[in-house]
């Protein structure tokens, strides 16, 4: 942690997070820390956009082949559009957003708008798309700014052919602009603009590089390894930890036989559902069986192997709930299977769990019970990141990248 920043932000009755571990150096290039390019998924496609709230007044955009055409008659491969007012930014739909819009056309067809956000305008906007505001600690609040930066940071060094953030789970869910409609939202408003300014410029390190920071809504009692959950994009195997408060949740909901809670869930799935999957997968025309091939320490499901009639496959977990429904199929933490796993599936298939997401780094859950019971956003963060330091970005508006 760097002195200035321990002084100005950090009471110095709260320990340092442990110290990093030697990593390989890193090469001479860098990512910008300034504007981050986020690309908005809701749009994405769509063969014309309004933006409002733009200089010059209204303004509509429609693809037209490899060109954009704009209601003012002009013709572009693409138009950069700045707000009238840098408070109120550019509105695109039902949202707001500061900074500037870029729209073009895409190969695929429609438009792509891309929005080039101030990072601390887009870190509001992430926090305030994933945090419930209303009852956010402030802790909470801050911890989450701090997982966010570094997470939309960290991706962009990995990305240098395709330098830009989705604006959706692909990455972190991000809002625009958060405007208040009336008093209770005004507070939350404030409560929201002040995390952002406690943690201004805060980021996550491992050994002097940005950390892979991700997130999620619930681990179900342990988070997991990014090496176990991320195989392709990551070598750690350590820094899991217990999480009491997500286990105590999610032991009372399954006590009560709930399967829509905070943490406990049911996912069941129908033979013709399950015909599709073999058809994707390409073992056939029927899932036969579905067994857990690789799981982690703390029984988190990994891998599978799904048979059918023709072959069986073994493929991630995480491919596993995006071609089912990662919405439905919600973690690894599997409790129950019906059939048993490895039995045959004759009349579908239910799988109980508990847990929201990868289990991968911050659980939300988890952070907002410490928070309440007291804990600041970097005893949070030492929790959750055990392998990495708080420390200030450069003051330079640029990171080196890995």
């Amino acid at each position: 942690m760097t002195a200035a920043f321990g002084a100005c932000r950090l009471p110095p009755e709260i320990p340092p997070m442990p110290s990093a571990v030697a990593v390989e150096p890193r090469p001479a290039n860098f990512v910008r820390t300034d504007v981050l390019p986020v690309r908005l998924s809701a749009v994405e496609g769509k063969p014309g956009v309004l933006v409002e709230n733009a200089k010059g007044g209204k303004r509509w955009f429609e693809a037209e082949g490899s060109f954009v055409r704009s209601s003012s008659g002009e013709r572009a491969n693409s138009f950069t559009v700045e707000p009238e007012n840098a408070l109120r930014g550019l509105r695109l739909g039902d949202r707001s957003y500061r900074g500037e819009l870029r729209i073009e056309a895409r190969d695929a067809g429609g438009l792509r708008v891309t929005n080039h956000v101030p990072l601390e305008a887009y870190v509001e906007g992430v926090v305030a798309g994933e945090v419930v505001l209303w009852s956010a600690e402030p802790a909470e609040l801050e911890a989450q700014a701090i997982a966010a930066r570094t997470y939309a940071l960290e991706s962009l060094t990995r990305r240098p052919l395709a330098p830009f953030l989705w604006d959706d789970t692909r990455d972190q869910a991000y809002r625009g602009i958060f405007l208040p409609s009336n008093d209770g939202e005004v507070k939350v408003a404030l409560k929201l603009a002040r995390a952002i300014e406690a943690t201004e410029g805060m980021v996550l390190r491992r050994a002097g590089a940005l950390y892979d920071s991700r997130f999620h809504a619930s681990c179900g009692g342990h988070t997991a390894t990014l090496g176990d959950v991320f195989p392709a994009e990551s070598v750690i195997f350590d820094g899991s930890v217990p999480c009491a408060p997500c286990r105590a949740i999610g032991a009372l909901e399954r006590s009560r036989g709930e399967d829509r809670g905070k943490v406990a869930w049911r996912a069941h799935f129908d033979n013709a559902r399950l015909d599709r999957l073999a058809r994707e997968l390409r073992i056939g025309d029927r899932l036969q069986s579905l067994r857990v091939s690789r799981m982690d320490a703390h029984g988190r499901w990994i891998a599978v192997e799904c048979r059918g009639d023709a072959s069986s496959r073994t493929i991630e977990w995480n491919e596993l709930r995006r071609l089912l429904d990662a919405g439905v199929l919600k973690s690894g933490v599997v409790h129950v299977t019906s059939p048993a796993a490895g039995a045959p599936i004759t009349d579908g298939l239910t799988i109980e769990g508990v847990g929201r997401g990868h289990g991968v780094g911050l659980c939300q859950i988890g952070a907002h019970a410490l928070a309440v019971d007291g804990s600041s956003a970097s005893q949070i963060l030492a929790h959750y990141y055990p392998l990495a330091q708080l420390d200030s970005l450069s003051p330079s508006g640029r990171e080196p990248v890995e």
